[in-house]
């Protein structure tokens, strides 16, 4: 187990016996070896570059240096530790490290422990996902569309008419108009009233902001009470829409349950 290409050779160097052990000297891997303790031991001198052995396995008491190990681990020699049994107890093998992988992985690691980051990739996953499924979405109805024969504007109008209905386009119309009256009315002469009884001027649409020109003199008046106001009516139109949505689903599923049934 010595010579490199010789038959039945490894390129493994085996140290043991008493004293065996691997230091440096004038740059140079010592190797010493005492197998026979009755005679002296053989000590081999490399340069490590040019030292045949990929392998070196010591066995019993022995030395090693740190500088030798460094030099070994630098280009790529194993060092195997056996007890006196021969049973291995450490193997030294040099540090696999590439510069680019070890600032990735550190970035890596820096990204899943800083929360904000974590938060910004949740958000950047679920907006590729969103964008996906509207890709796939539009993508499949331009096909569809694109299966289906061209229609003129008034035949795809008297299509809309005939799926929605006529009758039941003009009923929605008029209970809509009728209702945003009627909505209207009870904020203003309902929720208005109330919340002004919590304001000096006891009355929320007399709230407003004024601001005068320096130069000019000019008066300008921001009435946001009213604003308030129609915010509060879109949010009744809207409760209203949601709960009549939800009535609407209920009987469907219903219906849909009973002609199953």
């Amino acid at each position: 187990m010595t010579l490199k290409n010789h038959k039945n050779h490894y390129n493994v160097k085996f140290l043991k016996g008493y004293g065996h052990s691997i230091s440096v000297k004038n740059s140079k891997i010592i190797l010493k070896d005492n197998h026979d303790p009755f005679s002296e031991p053989t000590i081999e001198s490399w340069y490590v570059k040019n030292m045949p052995y990929k392998k070196i396995v010591l066995q019993g008491k022995g030395y090693i240096s740190t500088e030798a190990l460094s030099l070994l681990s630098e280009n790529n020699r194993n060092v195997i530790l056996l007890d006196n049994y021969g049973k291995p107890v450490t193997y030294l093998n040099p540090v696999m490290e590439s510069l680019t992988a070890t600032k990735y992985r550190m970035a890596q690691y820096d990204t899943f422990r800083s929360t904000e980051k974590c938060r910004f990739l949740s958000k950047q996953i679920v907006k590729a996902i969103h964008h996906f499924m509207w890709f796939y979405i539009s993508h499949k109805s331009q096909k569809n569309m694109a299966d289906q024969p061209k229609q003129s504007f008034i035949q795809e109008f008297m299509g809309f008419l005939k799926t929605f209905g006529i009758i039941g386009l003009a009923i929605a119309f008029v209970i809509g108009a009728a209702a945003a009256k009627l909505i209207s009315a009870f904020v203003v002469d309902i929720i208005n009233p109330i919340i002004g009884l919590a304001l000096p001027s006891g009355d929320l649409k007399s709230l407003m902001s004024t601001v005068t020109n320096s130069v000019t003199g000019a008066v300008s008046e921001f009435k946001y009470g009213d604003l308030i106001l129609n915010i509060i009516e879109f949010v009744v139109v809207a409760l209203i829409v949601f709960i009549a949505y939800k009535a609407l689903s209920k009987l469907k599923l219903v219906e849909d349950k009973t002609k199953s049934a």
